[in-house]
This record gives structure tokens, C-alpha cells and sequence, in this order.
């Protein structure tokens, strides 16, 4: 393979290559050099000509940002004629004067169009593309508008469990199996279904339950009439001593299992039904399992004299693998993922939405159209697609139709990958379309980086002595083409930064470890701590002290987030910080509990149980003892009255300012909540003030109420968490802390110090789906015999990634690596395919079985390699040492200007005082409920604005009466103090929605492009330059003309007579109503100004403020309207 040097000006970029880049070789480098070079060496591409294609948002946020830098980087170099620091080929053209100018222009030129550089994912090119040809083409298209969240994908599945579990296809027990696989727990159940629809593959099917049951049926029938039950019981009497675990030490037969022998040998006299076979897929064919050869004894001969000696046979070949199917709990979820996937895509189909991998195979199947791939061709000059070992066949197979298949040769592709590296198997990447793919290019399009930047030289000479082929010949092994990739010698680059570490471990330094062998898992978790965790914590700790190491140079490889939650505990004993790669998400959170508990005793302050529960709960800790004192009126008294407290400072002050009163009461003898807080748990207080400033922001921004507080927490639940940092737990990144990621997490990254845990962890066999590529679709196959060739090649499969694992997990160090080896003692040596660890693999590979320890011994030191037995001394602490840091008083700024108040109306009207001798409802427990009745104040105010802001108004005008409306409006009230207010609220709700108002037009006629909820303004009050801000409920526009809506919950009477004319008059008047009104239309002008063409006088109809508890259909109570002429004699002439 030829050696690819992308600074070497005579390299032809303008062809095809396949660039194996080695870890550590500078893949990302060589891409950003390949970029410059395209955008200035004939034939050029723009920036719009060349696609970029990694895949992840992070890998694609970053190769842009470094391809942007390289650009200005070039610039720079043409710009001020360094010869002398410029690449090669930028060299040449500085050489070449006349060169220079025509190519600062083209750099210049791609920096200023850089916006339109198309460097993305593979997902959202497809996207793109498809939804840019979309109307360009004739031919028929699938409308694909959203994705799919994963809460619709488990509403499937919560349809699938009510309309799809019918008998014929299923039977009782059956489902049975199912949810003991799953602890009984119907949740596990749907966690798994939906992991299986989330793989992006097709799922097999087996037979149901009715045929499974025909064709037992069909063959049991063909032996039934040949054989006579008492003949086959005393058979059994006679083969049972030949068999274990059939008899006691006396010789007596199990009775469970005889009673399922009579039972097997009565159905040969009588006609088999349905019942009959469930019940034998109840108990698993007893017969057929107990009398299977290999539970016969060592010594043990089969009898004679048997009447039916064949039958055991004809039961385990014949009717017993019928059995195994419609018993066994994976061939049934399969077939339960099966069924649910056809509702799935049914629902993908009518909602127009689409998974990830329909976007690829949709991409596939348009890209073999010749008019849609010469469109795709036209456009790109050239391709790079970055971790191309991490691509799948349909990914591969897009690009090789679109670019490699092209007749006229118009695009080149750039494929920049490293097979040592395809980790990813999990999500579909496949190490083989890597092989086809440099089979499809040839042998003279191969090309590989071979310089090590990252390490340095004595870590890349100690990485070279472990991989060489001679050591290792077959070091990646690939099952399915029955051949072997050895690992390619690399270069050390110049490494100028070296670590002094003062002591005589080598670059890479083996920690060995032996202990006895417990439970199911190797190694066992005492042992890893006893010995690995201790042996690694303490060289952490001695190279802080000695040789001042941070600990954020350390980086700690586990092999899922267990193992990493069981390190980071360890270090915490010993004050070693740590942080963890992968962030928690705040629905995990314990403190996400505590504050849902928090709302919970907020909006139901009567609900004493509430209350004992938050008390009781993570947040304030109260014990038993303490809790049964609120049994005691007096005690309940108090705290009762010191809860209302700070519910009213929550209701009046806002939710933020509720907390920081909450944090500053003590509730306890040991101090405030704070000091609790903080004494029990950082991370909890942390977390905790994190969820409740996401809830602080909320309420701002929305104005909500703590009814609408804690829907929005409850939300959460159903949220997607992947790419919202907000809803992750806030780590430190700027701390003193060590690193603990995954193996896969740490791939594309490096560390100065690197342990690779994960590495001695065995893997039991877990996964019962395996994918199976069939032409270039995959699918998910439930495995029902382990012994099977499909399932061993499949082990086979994961023992190769196992070894591109320990790869990935090795060249992540910059200066030094401690790898852990644990041995087993006693151990037999055998282990089942697929269920090695890397080192245990690699250590069978090794040298040709030669001791690892003994070749250490004679050749680790002149290769730096040295290894130590581990040890069970626990570290000291770590004691840090506070550093003093001189505060300095900041210099006092001025800022320039004149300053400026934001006001809003109601800081404008505060001064106001009400009149009125009304005297409201308040009380929920009214039997009398309606609109007149419903207790008045700010929750009710702001939980119909809610309700009018959100509910659908098409679901509204359909409806007939209030009453229609209650399956709409009980979401809103469920967890709220108006839970039996629903039908007042449906009541009001209907009779203003569909109350007629301009030209006989209700507001739920109002198409939805015309209707405009909760407009925000804010803009300047001349002539006082102060800023005037709020929120319009509501704007519509009918016939032509823009209506402003306000709505009031105000109680102006117990009649609907009492919302006349006169009495909302006095209402407007008292409240400054129509100086409101004033301000919303100076907002709706301002508004409407940079779109509608025509003056405000002749677009704006006037405002509607509607007093919701008097609206009905027999007059005009509960509306006033104000034409624009009132609102602005207001603002000449207030209170007029």
C-alpha cells in the first residue's frame, strides 16, 4: 500500500483513493489539506462542490471548524510569501508569482462562501438531497416530514400490547414466558421491543401460535393411532434410571415430572386440541427434555425391551423443536418486534414521518434512478467521507451508485477510514463494506498514512514491538471472508513534549492480577477492586504527589457505564476526582424525583400526604420519627404554616425566588436546607438547582403558572435527550478531574495517560438477535440454538471486534499506558467463543501461545515494556492543597448611554387600587359548579390562557356542546387544583371559542395560518426612552382586518347578567383596561409594519377583551370592544 503525503505538491488529488489512516496518523490533518488543495490545484471546486461527510454532529461541528481554519491558514501563507513555513504545495505556488493572485482570490472567495460548504452527516445529506429533488422530479415520492421520537415509537407498542396480542397469534402462556424473561415487568418488555425497532432492521418472523399448533397437530396426528399410553408410561418406567435428574437417590422419579409424563402419553388417546399443546408448551415436552442423550448417564445403557424404542427419537427431532419454538421468550418477542414494526410502519406511513435508516434506503433506491444521480453528480467534484470504516452496505452502496458508478467519471471520492478501527457493529457499521469498497477501487487507489503524531517515540516503538506481524501474524481476524489483516508498522513524528515519569515502568506497563473465579462474571467486582482499582488509584495518586501529574491527564477506559460508576465511587473513597465522559441525564437524576415531589406538595398544599411525601423524600430527609410527628396537630400546624409561607412567596415572587427562600430555611436542628443539601450530596444540590433553574426559566419565558411548572417537568419524561445539553447533568470540564469513558467514547480521542479497564472484562453471550445481511438489506434474526453455524460465525464476528477494541483502547495514549491483565487462577483455560476480553484474545494470539510474562522478561525492556503484580494496599487519601489565589478588586466601568427601564403594564398600573366591594369564589369543594362558582385568582387565570393557547380550535369547532371538550380539557386539570372542574372549564372554553363575532365568525372558525397565540413585544415609549414589554393573549385576522383578543378571568357577578355593558365598563376602567388595549395596538402595528403593505388604519379591525365567565350565545354579556380611535384617545388623554 503506497504511502499517501498530502503536503507533497506532486501528488494527484484528482482521482479515486482509499486512505487507511492508523490511529494516531493525522486522518483529520490530511482532510483539511485535501479540502485547500481541491478549492486552488486545476480543475478547482468551490466550496458548494465539495461534500463532506462524517458521522456524528460533534465529528462534523469539528471538521468544519479546523477545515475553516486551514483555509485562513493557507491565506495567511500566500498573503505574506512564507516560503519558508508554507506546505509544499503551497510552496509551488508562492514559486509561481504568477500563481498568487489567482489563488488568494479562490481562498479569499471560499472563505467568504464558506456558509454554504456542505460538511455534514450522512443522515443529513440524504435528508437534504431528497428534500431539494423532491419536486424537481416526476416520479412518485414518499412524503417523509419528521422523525420519529422514541415516545411515539412506544406508543406503537402500547397499541401493539391492546390490538395485537390475540389468541391466534399468541397464546397465555406464552406471554407468560415473555415477562418472567423480563421480571414480570411489562416496561422491560417494552424497553426491549423498542430497542429492537430502534436497530434498523428488518425483523424475521416465526410462525405464530395457531400454526405452530397446526403443524405439531399434523405430525403428533401421524403417530397418535401407532402407540397406546400405557405402553409409552412404562417405557418411561424403564429409561428413566438410564437419565440424571429423574430420580432421587431411592430411586423414585420426580413427581412434577411424571405428572407431565402421564400427561404426554394420555394425549395418544384422546383427540388433540389447542389446550392440549399449550400445555405442553407450558412444561417445555417434559419427555422429549428429560430422555435428550445428553442427560444420560456415562455408564447407563438404554433397555432392550422397550415397546417403542424410535419414539424418543421421533418426539426430539419431530415435535420437540415445535415445542422449543413457541416456548422459547426471544423467538416470541421477535415475533411480538415482527408484528409491532408492521404497526410501525402503518404509523410512519400515515403520519408521514420516518426513522433514521428509512432516510438511507429511501437515498438507495432514488440514487439508482439515472436522472436523480445525474442531478446528485452535477453537483459534487469531489467526496470525502471521513470514518468510512464506520459505514454500513446502504451507506456505502448511496455513494458507489452516486460517484463510483458514474459513466462520465465526473466526481472523485475520497474514503478516509481505518478497518482496525470499526468498532461500531452495534449500530450496523460493517468492517466488510470497507474490504468491498477497496476491492471495488482497486489495488492502485490504496493508500495509507503510516506517521504517528499523537505518541510519543517510545510508545510508538513499544506499540510496534506488541502488533508486529511476526508476534501477532493474524491480528484481525475476518470470519466471513475466512482471512486475516495483520497490524502495518507506523512512523513515530517528532514529539518534542515528553513526560518525565522518575521511575522505571515502561511506556507501556502491564498491571497483572490473579484471583479465583466467582459467580457468573470474570473478573469478579471485589477483585477488580481489590487489586486493579487499587493498584491504578495509587500510581494516580504517587504520580500527583511525585511527579505533578494532574489527574486530568489520566483517562480510565471501562467497559460500559457500570464499570465507570463503580471506579468513580472507588476513586471518591479516596478523594481522587473524577468525571464521567458520558453525562447523566436529569430524568436519572435523583434530584428529578425530589423536585416532582416538590411541585407536587406546591399545587396541592391541602393534600397533607403530599406533603409527608416531599418531607420524607431526598430533599429535606426527614425520618420516620420525625414524619410521624406531623401526626401531631400542633407540629402539622407549624409546618404547615411554614409551607404556606413560601407558597405565597412562590405565587407572588416566582418559582426562583421560592427556591432561594426554600434553600434558606431550616427545617432541622443541623441547619438550612443548603447546608443539608450540601453535607448529603454536592452532586444531588447541584443537579437539583440545575432542574430548578431549567423550571425558573420556563416560568419566565412562558409566564406559567406552577400548575404549568410541573407539566413542563412532567414532560421531560417524553423528551428526547440526545442533543440537548440542557437536559444533561452539568459536569465541570474545567476541574482537576480524571477522565472515565467507554472504550467506544474514547475512540477519535487521546490522553496523555491511558488505562484501559474495560479490556479485562469477559463478555457472556447476551444477545439473542443477530443481524444477518441478506443482498444489501439487513435483517434481525431471534437465535433459537446456540450450536447453530449462524450463531458461532456470529461469536466469531465479536471476537474480531474484541481485537479492534483492544486497538482502538491502546492508541489513545500520548505517553504511557497501563494495561490490566487479570488471570484466572485454576481456571480450566476454556472459554466459549465470544466471551473472551480483548487482552484474554490477544494474549491467545500472542507470539504463538509463548508465556506473556516470560517474553516480557526477555524482551520488554529494550522495547519499553515492563509489568508489575498487582496489589491490595488501599491508597492514602489524596489531600489537596488549597492554592491562595490574590483577589483583586475589579475597575469600576462605565457604560455609556442613557439608561433604560423595561416596563410592563403592570409595573405601569401597580399603583392602581381596586374599588370593587366583589366578593370572589373560593372554594373548591363547591357542589355548586359553574362558570360563576370556579374559585377566582391567578391559577385559574393562567390555566385557561394555557388551555386557549394550546388546545386544538378544528377539535373545538366539531364539537356540539361543552361536553365534547372534556377529553381535551381533563390533560390540563389532572394534576391541578381544578381536577373537578373540568366540565365548568369545557364549558367556558366552548362558549367562547364558538361564540360568534365578526361577521357571524367564530374564533374556532379561524383558520390556523390566521390565528396568532401569545405575541411578545418589546420596543421603546418615547418620549421617555424606557422600553415597554408583554405579551398579546391572542390576534386574528378576519375579512382582511388584524383583531387583538385579551382574555379576562376576572368574576364580575354568580350571573351572566352581571357581564353587561355597564358592569365591564366599570371593569375597564378600574383596571386601566383600555390603556392595555392602547399598548397592544401600538405593539400590533409595530408588529405588522415590515410585511403588510397597507396602513394600520386600514388593516387593524380593534380589539376584543372577553370576560370569560360571562361569555354566552343569547347576547352580547362578557364582550367589550374597543375600536382603534378609543385606544388612542387613551394614550392622549389617560383615563378617559
Amino acid at each position: 500500500m503506497k504511502r499517501f503525503e498530502v503536503l507533497n505538491r506532486d501528488l494527484n488529488i484528482h482521482r479515486h483513493y482509499l486512505l487507511e489512516a492508523s490511529a494516531g496518523t493525522g486522518k483529520t490533518f490530511s482532510i483539511e489539506n485535501l479540502y485547500v488543495r481541491l478549492l486552488i490545484e486545476d480543475p478547482i471546486c468551490h466550496v458548494d462542490q465539495i461534500l463532506v461527510v462524517t458521522f456524528t454532529r460533534a465529528a462534523t461541528s469539528e471538521l468544519k471548524e479546523r477545515i475553516h481554519k486551514n483555509i485562513e491558514r493557507s491565506l495567511s501563507f500566500i498573503i505574506s510569501g512564507d516560503i519558508e513555513n508554507s506546505p509544499d504545495f503551497v510552496k509551488k505556488i508562492l514559486e509561481c508569482k504568477t500563481q498568487t493572485k489567482k489563488v488568494k482570490r479562490r481562498l479569499e472567495q471560499a472563505l467568504a462562501d464558506f456558509e454554504e460548504a456542505f460538511i455534514t452527516t450522512i443522515h443529513a445529506f440524504c435528508e437534504r438531497t431528497l428534500k431539494e429533488c423532491s419536486f424537481i422530479f416526476d416520479e412518485e415520492t414518499e412524503a417523509m416530514n419528521d422523525l420519529v421520537q422514541s415516545n411515539e415509537i412506544r406508543k406503537v407498542i402500547h397499541d401493539f400490547f391492546i390490538t395485537g396480542l390475540n389468541q391466534g397469534s399468541y397464546s397465555t402462556v406464552q406471554l407468560k414466558f415473555v415477562l418472567s424473561k423480563y421480571g414480570n415487568d411489562i416496561r422491560r418488555v417494552e424497553n426491549a421491543l423498542l430497542n429492537l425497532l430502534s436497530r434498523g432492521l428488518k425483523i424475521v418472523s416465526t410462525e405464530c401460535f395457531e400454526a405452530l399448533f397446526k403443524n405439531f397437530s399434523e405430525r403428533f396426528v401421524l403417530i397418535q393411532n401407532k402407540y397406546q399410553s400405557e405402553k409409552i408410561l412404562e417405557d418411561f418406567y424403564q429409561l428413566a434410571p438410564s437419565f440424571k435428574k429423574i430420580t432421587n437417590r431411592q430411586k423414585e422419579i420426580n413427581p412434577d415430572i411424571l405428572q407431565n409424563i402421564k400427561y404426554f402419553s394420555s394425549l395418544f388417546d384422546q383427540e388433540f386440541t389447542k389446550n392440549a399443546f399449550e400445555k405442553l408448551v407450558s412444561e417445555g415436552l417434559t419427555y422429549a427434555k428429560v430422555l435428550h442423550p445428553d442427560n444420560m448417564k456415562c455408564k447407563a445403557a438404554l433397555p432392550e425391551n422397550l415397546h417403542y424404542p424410535e419414539l424418543v427419537n421421533f418426539v426430539q427431532e419431530n415435535l420437540h423443536p415445535i415445542i422449543n419454538e413457541a416456548c422459547d421468550p426471544y423467538v416470541i418477542l421477535g415475533r411480538m418486534a415482527h408484528d409491532c414494526q408492521k404497526l410501525l410502519e402503518n404509523y410512519l406511513s400515515h403520519e408521514e414521518k420516518y426513522q433514521y435508516d428509512d432516510l438511507l434506503k429511501k437515498m438507495l433506491r432514488r440514487s439508482c434512478g439515472a436522472n436523480f444521480a445525474n442531478r446528485i453528480r452535477g453537483q459534487y467534484n469531489a467526496v470525502i467521507i471521513d470514518e468510512f470504516q464506520d459505514t454500513d452496505p446502504i451507506q456505502w452502496g448511496i455513494f458507489r451508485q452516486l460517484f463510483l458508478k458514474d459513466p462520465e467519471k465526473r466526481s472523485h471520492l475520497y474514503l478516509v477510514g481505518d478497518p482496525k478501527q470499526s468498532i461500531y457493529a452495534f449500530r450496523q457499521a460493517d468492517i466488510y463494506t470497507y474490504m468491498s469498497a477497496a476491492e471495488s477501487l482497486g489495488e492502485d487507489h490504496l493508500y495509507s498514512l503510516d506517521t504517528n503524531y499523537r505518541s510519543e517515540p517510545r510508545l510508538v516503538d513499544a506499540m510496534n514491538a506488541l502488533f508486529a506481524k511476526e508476534r501477532i501474524p493474524e491480528f484481525f481476524h475476518l470470519p466471513k471472508l475466512m482471512k486475516s489483516i495483520s497490524c502495518k508498522q507506523v512512523f513515530s513524528g517528532k514529539q518534542s513534549n515528553q513526560i518525565e515519569f522518575h521511575d522505571d515502568k515502561g511506556s507501556i506497563h502491564f498491571i497483572i492480577g490473579e484471583g479465583k473465579k466467582s459467580g457468573s462474571k470474570w473478573p469478579p467486582k471485589p477483585l477488580q477492586e481489590e487489586l486493579f482499582y487499587s493498584t491504578i488509584v495509587n500510581e494516580m495518586i504517587r504520580m500527583k504527589n511525585e511527579c505533578n501529574i494532574s489527574f486530568s491527564q489520566w483517562a480510565i477506559l471501562v467497559r460500559d457505564r457500570y464499570q465507570a460508576e463503580d471506579f468513580s465511587r472507588y476513586c471518591e473513597r479516596f478523594s481522587v476526582p473524577t468525571r464521567k465522559q458520558k453525562q447523566k441525564i436529569l430524568l436519572k437524576s435523583p434530584a428529578f424525583q425530589s423536585t416532582k415531589e416538590l411541585l407536587e406538595a406546591l399545587n396541592h398544599p391541602k393534600d397533607i400526604s403530599a406533603l409527608k411525601i416531599l418531607f420524607g423524600g431526598s430533599l429535606l430527609r426527614w425520618t420516620h420519627h420525625q414524619l410521624k410527628q406531623l401526626d401531631e396537630e400542633d407540629v402539622l400546624l407549624g409546618v404547615c404554616e411554614k409551607w404556606s409561607h413560601l407558597r405565597e412567596k412562590a405565587l407572588k415572587k416566582g418559582f426562583a425566588e421560592f427556591i432561594d427562600q426554600l434553600l434558606r430555611t431550616t427545617w432541622k436542628d443541623s441547619g438550612t436546607l443548603y447546608e443539608s443539601m450540601i453535607q448529603y450530596s454536592e452532586e444531588f444540590f447541584h443537579e437539583f438547582v440545575q432542574i430548578c433553574d431549567l423550571i425558573s426559566e420556563f416560568q419566565y419565558q412562558q409566564n406559567g403558572s406552577l400548575i404549568r411548572c410541573q407539566q413542563y417537568l412532567n414532560d421531560f419524561e417524553t423528551m428526547e435527550f440526545n442533543d440537548d445539553e440542557g437536559l444533561k447533568c452539568h459536569q465541570n470540564r474545567d476541574a482537576e478531574t480524571a477522565e472515565i469513558l467507554t472504550i467506544h467514547m474514547s475512540k477519535g480521542l487521546e490522553f496523555d495517560i491511558v488505562v484501559p479497564l474495560g479490556l479485562m472484562n469477559r463478555t457472556p453471550k447476551k444477545d439473542n438477535f443477530i443481524p444477518v445481511q441478506n443482498d444489501s438489506e439487513g435483517h434481525l434474526v431471534a437465535i433459537t440454538d446456540p450450536e447453530s453455524d449462524l450463531y458461532r460465525n456470529f461469536q466469531k464476528e465479536i471476537d474480531s471486534e474484541k481485537m479492534r477494541q483492544l486497538y482502538v483502547a491502546l492508541t489513545r495514549a500520548k505517553h504511557r499506558l497501563y494495561v490490566p491483565i487479570a488471570i484466572e487462577e485454576n481456571g480450566s483455560g476454556e472459554i466459549m467463543e465470544g466471551e473472551s476480553s480483548p487482552i484474554e484474545l490477544f494474549l491467545s494470539h500472542f507470539n504463538h501461545g509463548e508465556n506473556f510474562v516470560d517474553w516480557i522478561d526477555r524482551e520488554g525492556h529494550q522495547h519499553n515494556i515492563s509489568y508489575s503484580l498487582a496489589t491490595s494496599i488501599s491508597p492514602a487519601p489524596y489531600k489537596f492543597v488549597a492554592q491562595e489565589i490574590d483577589l483583586k478588586c475589579p475597575e469600576k466601568v462605565t457604560i455609556p448611554g442613557t439608561q433604560q427601564v423595561i416596563k410592563s403594564f403592570s409595573s405601569l398600573t401597580k399603583s392602581l387600587t381596586s374599588t370593587s366591594l366583589l366578593n370572589p369564589p373560593h372554594d373548591f369543594n363547591n357542589p355548586d359548579k359553574s362558570p360563576h362558582t370556579i374559585p377566582s385568582g391567578r391559577d385559574i387565570g393562567l390555566l385557561i390562557h394555557l388551555i386557549l393557547e394550546t388546545i386544538s380550535y378544528e377539535k373545538v369547532e366539531q364539537s356540539f356542546n361543552s361536553k365534547d371538550l372534556k377529553a381535551l380539557i381533563e390533560p390540563f386539570t389532572k394534576n391541578s387544583l381544578f381536577h373537578e372542574w373540568s366540565d365548568v372549564i369545557g364549558e367556558i372554553i366552548f362558549n367562547t371559542l364558538k361564540k360568534p363575532f365578526v361577521n357571524g365568525v367564530s374564533l374556532s372558525e379561524i383558520p390556523s395560518e390566521s390565528r396568532f397565540h401569545e405575541i411578545e413585544f418589546l420596543y421603546p415609549n418615547n418620549p421617555s426612552d424606557n422600553l415597554l414589554k408583554g405579551v398579546i393573549d391572542f390576534v386574528f385576522e378576519c375579512s382582511g382586518l388584524y383583531y387583538i383578543v385579551d382574555w379576562k378571568s376576572n368574576w364580575l357577578g354568580s350571573s351572566c347578567d352581571d357581564y353587561h355593558a355597564d358592569n365591564l365598563e366599570q371593569a375597564m376602567k378600574e383596571h386601566d383596561y383600555y390603556f392595555q388595549a392602547a399598548i397592544y395596538q401600538q405593539a400590533l402595528e409595530r408588529y405588522l409594519k415590515p410585511f403588510e403593505t397597507r396602513s394600520f388604519e386600514e388593516c387593524f379591525g380593534g380589539t376584543y377583551y372577553l370576560f370569560l365567565r360571562g361569555m354566552n350565545f343569547h347576547n352580547d354579556s362578557g364582550v367589550c370592544f374597543i375600536d382603534r380611535e378609543r385606544a388612542q384617545l387613551q394614550l392622549c388623554y389617560p383615563g378617559s
